[in-house]
């Protein structure tokens, strides 16, 4: 009568597992959990939040807070979100389609079509720039 299985019974009568069998095992193991953990991390990095100043180099990954964003490439091609600050000044050019306006923490805002739509130049830094 032949046994089924890799396995074979010792002279003592228990069930020796083959060690091809135990290594693909732990094999198996170490595939799903390498799987599990890059998984993970796919999944924390498609909530993290892109580098807020798309125009300025990101900080280098040798400091901590150069892995706090994720690396893009191509970021320029990202548009920059105009920043919630109260603006102090507006002017417009003669022909009325491009204007400026500045307001708190060096927030500068460009139009160049009546302002219709705005665009963020300039990093806001704390402070008055007048």
């Amino acid at each position: 009568m032949s046994e089924t299985g890799s396995g074979s019974r010792s002279p003592s009568g228990k069930k020796e597992v083959s060690f091809s069998r135990a290594v693909s095992g732990r094999v198996l193991a170490l595939a799903l959990l390498t799987f599990a953990a890059l998984y993970g991390l796919w999944l924390v990095a498609q909530s993290q939040a892109p580098y807020p100043y798309p125009f300025e180099p990101a900080p280098s990954l040798a400091t901590v807070e150069g892995w706090r964003w994720p690396i893009e490439e191509k970021a320029f091609l990202r548009n920059a979100e105009v920043p919630n600050a109260v603006l102090q000044s507006v002017v417009f050019a003669a022909d009325g389609q491009r204007g400026w306006a500045v307001g708190e923490g060096g927030t500068i805002v460009a139009t160049a079509d009546a302002g219709a739509t705005w665009k963020h130049h300039g990093r806001p830094r704390a402070g008055k720039v007048w």
